[in-house]
């Protein structure tokens, strides 16, 4: 783990890239958060519209900000793309659109991925919760966005991730018709290309925590990353997931997770929750195959 900051002669160009759909909800914590860095060195901040109907992107550009189009097809890896394809900087910094910069983010990433020397460093995804009570709050707290056991197994989420603009010509780019799961996808096509992964602890984004409603929905979508991500995700394996999906779920990690991380770690508080998880993740699972064996079944259609 890197955390001085201490930038090299001369300090490297830095383009910040942002997803985004309709940013209204966040507009008040994402756009101070990046017009207030401290970086010395030259940056450049692309915000990436991704369809929005709720007149953000306009506000954006009234506040002097840099505002992209992604109109080809819906996803938060097309519109990465379209930033990665008008970004200049030597590294590439990336932050989802729900979360808050540190002041000091785009130095101490750019500082850790130097002194480090790797290809690529995941940053410190820290949770702001709205209800520290809630369990499902707390679950997404313990078990997602961990960039620092993430890359312990060379992956890291885009939610804070440094990238050198170099490493995406070595790699590709982000497979732009998944659904999600495709930032830890592209992590391991990287290492396995050679790339080096960091983590940095200081380097901080912060991210509001999803109540049980946002937890469901983003279970959804997850599942159906899950069809092009997991193996067996085709015929007998999506049954399996299914079925699986209407047993009791495993409490051990959840419990370990819970306690890891000093919340309270009772099983009736979380058997509800994480079992409705799982349905929903079957659910999308279930949604995305059988969209797929619908497109690829048609004379003239290819799998998405």
């Amino acid at each position: 783990m890197v955390d001085t900051v201490l930038l090299p002669v001369p300090i490297p160009s830095v383009t910040v890239i942002c997803p985004f759909y309709n940013l209204t909800p966040y507009l008040d914590r994402l756009l101070p958060s990046l017009a207030s860095q401290d970086y010395p060195g030259p940056s450049r901040i692309l915000l990436v519209d991704n369809r929005s109907t709720d007149g953000s992107p306009q506000v954006c550009r009234d506040a002097g900000f840099t505002v992209l189009s992604c109109d080809h097809l819906a996803s938060s890896y097309a519109a990465r793309n379209v930033g990665i394809r008008n970004a200049s900087g030597d590294i590439l910094a990336f932050i989802d659109a729900d979360c808050a910069a540190a002041p000091d983010w785009l130095s101490r990433g750019v500082s850790a991925l130097e002194q480090s020397g790797a290809d690529f460093l995941a940053g410190n995804v820290l949770f702001e919760f709205r209800n520290p009570h809630s369990p499902w709050e707390q679950l997404e707290a313990a078990l997602h966005m961990d960039n620092e056991a993430l890359a312990a197994m060379g992956r890291a989420v885009t939610a804070n991730v440094f990238v050198r603009r170099s490493l995406f010509g070595r790699v590709g780019l982000y497979r732009e018709h998944q659904v999600s799961g495709e930032d830890v996808a592209w992590s391991l096509r990287a290492v396995a290309a050679g790339a080096r992964l960091a983590y940095c602890p200081r380097t901080v984004v912060y991210h509001p925590t999803r109540d049980g409603r946002e937890s469901l929905k983003k279970a959804f979508r997850v599942g159906r990353g899950m069809r092009a991500h997991r193996a067996g995700a085709h015929g007998l394996g999506v049954l399996k997931r299914v079925i699986r999906s209407f047993l009791p779920p495993s409490l051990g990690p959840a419990l370990r997770a819970l306690r890891g991380k000093g919340y309270p770690a009772r099983s009736i508080r979380i058997i509800g929750p994480l079992w409705a998880l799982s349905l929903c993740k079957a659910a999308g699972l279930v949604r995305e195959s059988a969209v797929r064996a619908f497109v690829s079944s048609q004379p003239s259609g290819s799998d998405p």
